[in-house]
C-alpha cells in the first residue's frame, strides 16, 4: 500500500502576480551570537531584534519538565519561531523565482535547463504542473508565523506531546501505509490505521506543516482567503486565516476558536514581523 500523508491528528482527510516582499533580514557583527540563546523575545516584540537564522535539531526535552509554564513557553518560542521563519523565506524566495518565470513568460522568452528542472521540482512539490504557474504561485505563500506558532502549540502541547519529543511532530500530521515512519497514537482498542508522522528535525516538521497548508484540498479556502489578502495589497493575518482551518480538526470550529485565543492570548500576532538575522560579510583588513 502507498505511504499517504494527511494534515492532522483530528484532520478530515484568482492568483498574485506581484512577487512577494523579501523576508525581512538584519546584518548580525561576525562573531556574533546566533543561537537560541541570543533570542531576545521581548526586543524581537517590539521589533528592535532580529531573530538568529539557527535552528535547534529537537524539540528540547525541559518542554516536557516540571519547569514553569512562562519558561516552557519561552523556550517553545525560541525553538520553533526561527524554523517558522526559515520556512517561510525560502517560500519568499520561490516567489521571487516564480516571479522571474512569469516575466519571462510574457516576454515570450525561453527559461535555460536550471530554470526548468527548478519550475519542474516546484511543481512536484506543490502538487501541480510546470505550465499551470497560476496554480503554482496561488500554493506558494507563507503561514503568517502567529497561526503557524499558534498551531504548533496546541498539537504539541507547547512542545511537551510524547510525539514532539519523540518525533518532533509539532503539528500532529497524520502518515497511512507506513508503519514505520511514525509514532501510534495511544487510547485505541485496535490499531487505528495510521500513524503520527515522524520528523528527523523541526524543520522538517515546520517545512511539512506549510507544505500541507499549500497543497491539501481541505485548505483551499485558507489558501484562497490568503490570495485574496494579496490582491488587496493587505498583510497576511493569522487570526483571520484560522477561520479558514475548520477542517484541519475533528472540532471545527471549537478548534478555530482555540487558534484565535492562543494568538491573543500569547500576543504571537507580534511575532509576524519578525526578521531574521542576516550575517554580515566580514571587513578586509586595509593593506
Amino acid at each position: 500500500m502507498p505511504v499517504r500523508y494527511l494534515a492532522a491528528v483530528a484532520a478530515v482527510s484568482g492568483v498574485c502576480l506581484t512577487p512577494a516582499a523579501a523576508e525581512p533580514v538584519a546584518s548580525a557583527a561576525p562573531g556574533a551570537h546566533t543561537g537560541p540563546e541570543a533570542i531576545q523575545l521581548a526586543a524581537i516584540r517590539r521589533g528592535h531584534a532580529p531573530v538568529p537564522a539557527q535552528v535547534q535539531r529537537d524539540m528540547p526535552a525541559v518542554l516536557a519538565s516540571k519547569a514553569r509554564a512562562a519558561e516552557r513557553k519561552r523556550v517553545f518560542l525560541k525553538t520553533v519561531l526561527p524554523a517558522v521563519l526559515r520556512a517561510n523565506a525560502r517560500i519568499r524566495q520561490e516567489r521571487r523565482f516564480l516571479a522571474h518565470v512569469a516575466g519571462r513568460r510574457a516576454a515570450g522568452q525561453a527559461l535555460d535547463a536550471p530554470a526548468r528542472r527548478k519550475l519542474a521540482r516546484l511543481a512536484r512539490r506543490y502538487e501541480t504542473e510546470p505550465d499551470e504557474l497560476a496554480a503554482l504561485r496561488r500554493r506558494v505563500d507563507i503561514v503568517p508565523p502567529s497561526l503557524a506558532l499558534a498551531q504548533a502549540a496546541i498539537e504539541s502541547g507547547w512542545g511537551s506531546s510524547r510525539f514532539a519529543q519523540k518525533a518532533n511532530a509539532l503539528f500532529g500530521q497524520r502518515v497511512y501505509g507506513c508503519s514505520d515512519c511514525g509514532i501510534k497514537p495511544r487510547g485505541y482498542d485496535s490499531d487505528p490505521g495510521f500513524r503520527v508522522r515522524r520528523f528527523p528535525t523541526v524543520m522538517a516538521s515546520v517545512r511539512a506543516y506549510m507544505d500541507n497548508l499549500n497543497t491539501h484540498p481541505a485548505y483551499r479556502a485558507f489558501r484562497t482567503q490568503r490570495r485574496h489578502a494579496r490582491r488587496a495589497g493587505l498583510a497576511l493575518d493569522g487570526h483571520d486565516l484560522a477561520g479558514t482551518l475548520t477542517r484541519y480538526s475533528e472540532r471545527r470550529e471549537a478548534y478555530v476558536r482555540d487558534v484565535r485565543r492562543t494568538i491573543a492570548a500569547n500576543d504571537l500576532t507580534e511575532f509576524d514581523g519578525a526578521r531574521l538575522v542576516r550575517h554580515a560579510a566580514p571587513r578586509r583588513a586595509a593593506r
